[in-house]
């Protein structure tokens, strides 16, 4: 291997250890207790990078919103005694999301193409340090040495270790949330790549999903919502390619697979019967396969709260403690919890927050199946956040910040 080589390896490692470390909410120990979005954002400011007018025009949309959401949940705070303002930090952080994205694209050249490689890379690291954790515990204390871990995430992983797979970023919903994404952008590369290494990724994530939350299902099924959409355009357009075919095999043979293998389990392996309950509650016998988690959520719904005042203005508790849940009004479903916090209002600012955030992706992509991406991440997030609150944003991000980047590259060159 020559040095060239070495040199594009080290890079390649370091991007994708850096990605990793945003991706997921690890705060380094030694270095500063706080995550990386706090600290890149300040090298931006200190650099002379180029800011596009689209950049400019997006982190000053954000800003905004942000401002006015720190200003009413101020104000509902105060009103209640509350004097709770944890949920402006969720606001704030995707400022920070965005300029960090912004500054790396810009610093290390990347496209939205290799945005989503080295995404993908940090999910496929996960999924090793799950298995290395499973295979030796002394190796699990070592690598989680450098990183902070709260009481709560080291109870929560503790007492899940033996029967559900994670790695060192990857904390039952929330990692089974990002390995949703990373299906659905493994399918987004399969159909503009074809490439055999997609295919590859689409497997790893859809196993590692189902191996911490079997909400990962859910982005299966998003995934070809997209690659039916994405033949339809194909067949109006007259130009059906073949890697939307194959897919779509190769998608029917893992679910049926998946289907099997939940028939062989469903009365004799507790893992199994974890593993897919989602797909036992529906398809097979609601008696066969029992879930904490669907019944919760489906429970918080049941027992929505239609007092006129609490649809307004909420009760202003944003932060909580686990003890808490279960209590009138303390919820930790996505959007009842929003809701319950600080009424309809907040609950709108924080969607229209989300839209904003995706929506670079959608007006500034040139190709139709970069604006159904924009669609399918935006369902992708509608959808999950009725069972919990996703913080997913880095990676929206990180993909809106490289389009507009690609768009005025392209712009440049012309």
């Amino acid at each position: 291997m020559t040095f060239l080589n070495y040199k594009y390896a080290c890079k390649v490692i370091i991007i994708s250890l850096i990605f990793f470390l945003l991706i997921y909410p690890l705060k380094i120990k030694f270095f500063i207790p706080v995550h990386l979005s706090y600290i890149i954002p300040l090298l931006f400011f200190v650099s002379k990078l180029e800011v596009y007018k689209e950049d400019k025009k997006q982190i000053y949309i954000l800003s905004s919103l942000f401002v006015v959401t720190l200003s009413y949940v101020l104000i509902l705070s105060m009103y209640h005694s509350t004097y709770d303002l944890s949920f402006s930090k969720y606001i704030l952080m995707q400022i920070f999301y965005y300029i960090t994205a912004l500054y790396l694209i810009r610093k290390l050249n990347l496209t939205k193409e290799s945005v989503i490689n080295y995404f993908l890379i940090a999910v496929f690291l996960d999924f090793l340090f799950c298995l290395i954790f499973k295979m030796s515990p002394t190796l699990k204390e070592f690598f989680e040495i450098p990183f902070y871990n709260s009481e709560l995430n080291q109870e929560i992983y503790d007492s899940n270790f033996n029967i559900k797979f994670m790695g060192l970023g990857g904390k039952l919903f929330l990692g089974g949330v990002v390995a949703g994404v990373g299906v659905i952008l493994s399918t987004y590369m399969i159909l503009l790549k074809g490439y055999l290494r997609y295919y590859f990724s689409f497997v790893i994530c859809l196993i590692y999903g189902i191996l911490l939350s079997r909400s990962v299902i859910i982005a299966v099924v998003i995934s070809s919502f997209f690659l039916f959409i994405y033949i339809i355009v194909d067949i109006f357009k007259g130009r059906l390619k073949k890697r939307s075919f194959y897919f779509s095999v190769i998608l029917i043979t893992i679910i049926g697979l998946l289907l099997f293998i939940l028939y062989i389990f469903r009365d004799s392996n507790d893992f199994f019967r974890w593993a897919y309950e989602i797909i036992g509650t529906v398809l097979i016998s609601k008696d066969t396969v029992d879930s904490n988690s669907l019944n919760g959520l489906s429970n918080y719904y049941k027992n929505f709260i239609f007092d006129t005042k609490m649809i307004l203005v909420g009760n202003g508790i944003w932060s909580f403690n686990e003890t808490d849940l279960g209590k009138p009004y303390v919820v930790d479903a996505g959007f009842l919890r929003v809701l319950y916090s600080f009424g309809v209002i907040n609950l709108f600012i924080y969607i229209i927050y989300n839209i904003f955030i995706i929506m670079p992706l959608y007006i500034y992509s040139r190709t139709t199946l970069d604006k159904i991406l924009a669609l399918i991440l935006f369902i992708f997030f509608i959808t999950y956040s009725f069972k919990g609150f996703i913080n997913v944003s880095i990676i929206f991000a990180f993909i809106s910040a490289a389009v507009i980047s690609d768009r005025n590259v392209s712009n440049d060159k012309a």
